[in-house]
C-alpha cells in the first residue's frame, strides 16, 4: 500500500500500486511512500517516527490550544496592558488583569484540555 506524505506529515489518499509521477504531482504532496503494514490514511510521519491518527489530534488540539493562548496573552499585553495603560491602572484594574492573564496560563491545566477549554472572558471596564 502506498500513501502520499502532505502538509504536516500526514498520510493521504492511499494507493494500492505505486501511481505515475504525474498523478501526484501537486503542491501540498511531499512525497509518495510504500506504508508499513498497520498505517494509513491519517497517520502522520514526524522525524522518521509514526504518529497515530488519535495520537496526532490530541497533539493537534494542545497546540491549536496554546496558540490561542499566546495570541490571547500577547494581545492582552500589547492592546490592554502595555505600559501606557498600565500606569495608569489602580491596583484593583491591575488585580483584574493578573488573574485573566494568568488563567490563560493555566488553561493546560483545566480538566478536558485541549478539546474543552473555558476560556476567561476579556475584563471589561471596572
Amino acid at each position: 500500500m502506498y500513501g502520499y506524505i502532505g502538509s504536516g506529515g500526514v498520510v493521504g489518499e492511499l494507493f494500492d500500486i505505486m501511481p505515475p509521477e504525474e498523478q501526484y504531482h501537486e503542491s501540498y504532496i511531499s512525497q509518495i511512500i510504500e506504508l508499513p503494514k498497520g498505517k494509513g490514511a491519517g497517520w502522520r510521519l514526524t522525524g522518521g517516527e509514526w504518529v497515530s491518527p488519535e495520537e496526532a489530534g490530541r497533539d493537534w488540539g494542545a497546540a491549536a490550544a496554546r496558540s490561542e493562548r499566546d495570541r490571547l496573552l500577547d494581545r492582552c499585553d500589547t492592546v490592554y496592558c502595555n505600559a501606557a495603560n498600565w500606569e495608569q491602572m489602580d491596583g484593583e484594574e491591575k488585580a483584574v488583569w493578573h488573574i485573566y492573564k494568568q488563567t490563560l496560563r493555566d488553561i493546560t491545566e483545566q480538566k478536558g484540555f485541549p478539546h474543552e477549554v473555558k476560556w476567561p472572558d476579556l475584563p471589561g471596564d471596572l
